[in-house]
């Protein structure tokens, strides 16, 4: 059977099909894109059979019975398998095209289902065979609309064993306040869940994250949302027994948490960069943090002691010094461009014994003839430094601002002011003692002749 069908795509691809434009396939990427139309005719596809990543765009399934009239099932024999990923891109389709599309897969192994700029209508209640579950763990919607999931926990309770198997799901700028409980409990082997550029706030943080739901979550990431609750959002990610990567970055924090937080024991990885942060404590931050990015944020000092932490991104907050070493002691990966440090010193850098990476340009650095020379011993370092030294500049005194601290040059007396000042004293001093010795001698020797 698999032969002949091989001899039917050959003999299909050698006929140059008139008037028919088809897909476009790219070979370089193996990548095919394809309009929904031309699926309604198998030969526009033949082209693409080589392909492993397949894109459909510009369809509109409002009957769910349309998709009868493409030739997917036709279609599938021919299909590489496995498929590296599908995107269905710029589609109105109704949930019934999902459920028919899956069912007709479920012998292609598909790595990656992807949705973007599509609009789901209609209910369907979900149903598939134990037997026959789709081979796709790894789900992705950007951009999407749907029905409201409050109500739909009984819609998918058909699926529940192929919920409980996917490993990936990215639902990205979708509009999603919450994930009702009645949906998330069957996720038990999810490992990495985004849900950047939605609309959760604060409530549906505790609505979503609530005891005994994503057992075994790695990665989650709530970036650009409408968090303002440090704390609520620290309590309620607690419960997350297994959370190593954390990302939530772009909401507002500015508020300082009125408590210490209790989070996660397995978390390594936090970025709170851009959440309005003006002081964060050693009580709100993760004791087991490898990696820590506070960038763009509001931080004057940073007053918090993390003994396993190996990357610190400050980029872009009001610092004036370096952080103290004793606070982080095994210190890798260090970066402070954007702040406001006057001055570089090589020895307290030095002190970080495990500094692999240094950045620290554009900042205001004062260029004294000690600043100047103590940073230009930075490049023998055993650290890297960063963007050195095209980008960092002096912002004093005024006759060196803007100019590279690498290039800086003052003169003689601007280096040993305070020497020269000492030895033109002594001169004066030493002027004014003869001066006054010879004005006595003067004034006695005037005495004895009168």
């Amino acid at each position: 059977m698999e032969i002949a069908q091989s001899l039917v795509v050959l003999l299909l691809i050698g006929c140059k099909l008139p008037n028919s434009q088809g897909c476009t396939f790219d070979l370089a990427k193996s990548h095919c894109t394809c309009l929904f139309a031309d699926l309604k005719n198998l030969f526009n596809i033949l082209t693409c059979m080589q392909a492993f990543v397949f894109e459909f765009r510009d369809g509109d399934f409002k009957n769910p019975m349309d998709i009868n009239a493409l030739s997917l099932e036709s279609l599938v024999p021919f299909l590489q398998n496995p498929i590296n990923k599908i995107i269905v891109g710029n589609s109105v389709l109704h949930e019934n095209f999902l459920l028919t599309f899956l069912t007709l897969t479920q012998n292609v192994r598909i790595t990656e289902l992807v949705f973007e700029d599509c609009i789901f209508i209609g209910k369907v209640s979900w149903q598939f065979a134990e037997e026959k579950l789709p081979s796709v763990f790894y789900l992705q919607f950007t951009n999407v609309s749907s029905a409201s999931l409050s109500d739909r926990g009984k819609d998918v309770s058909g699926i529940s064993s192929w919920l409980a198997k996917m490993q990936n799901i990215i639902f990205t700028r979708s509009q999603i306040t919450h994930i009702p409980r009645t949906i998330s409990m069957h996720f038990k082997d999810l490992n990495v869940l985004d849900l950047s550029e939605n609309l959760f706030q604060d409530q549906g943080m505790n609505d979503s994250f609530s005891e005994g739901l994503f057992p075994n979550l790695r990665t989650l990431k709530l970036r650009d949302n409408k968090l303002t609750s440090f704390g609520m959002a620290c309590n309620a990610l607690s419960m997350l027994p297994n959370l190593q990567d954390l990302d939530l970055s772009q909401n507002n924090f500015s508020e300082p948490p009125s408590s210490s937080c209790e989070w996660p024991n397995s978390l390594l990885l936090l970025n709170l960069s851009r959440v309005g942060l003006e002081h964060v404590s050693v009580h709100q931050l993760p004791q087991t943090l490898e990696i820590l990015d506070l960038s763009y944020n509001r931080l004057s000092n940073l007053d918090a002691s993390l003994p396993y932490l190996k990357e610190l991104y400050l980029t872009r907050n009001r610092l004036h010094s370096l952080p103290s070493v004793t606070n982080f002691p095994v210190l890798e990966v260090l970066l402070l461009d954007g702040n406001k440090i006057p001055h570089l010193s090589k020895d307290q850098l030095e002190a970080f014994k495990y500094l692999s990476i240094v950045r620290a340009d554009q900042n205001p650095y004062t260029c004294s003839c000690p600043v100047v020379n103590e940073m230009k011993e930075l490049p023998k370092s055993s650290f890297v430094v960063q963007q050195w030294p095209e980008d960092y500049f002096c912002d004093s005194p005024p006759e060196l601002k803007g100019a590279r601290v690498n290039d800086a040059q003052s003169s003689v007396f601007q280096c040993h002011k305070l020497l020269f000042i000492s030895i033109i004293c002594v001169l004066i001093l030493l002027v004014c003692i003869v001066a006054t010795v010879c004005w006595v001698r003067t004034c006695c020797f005037t005495q004895r002749t009168a």
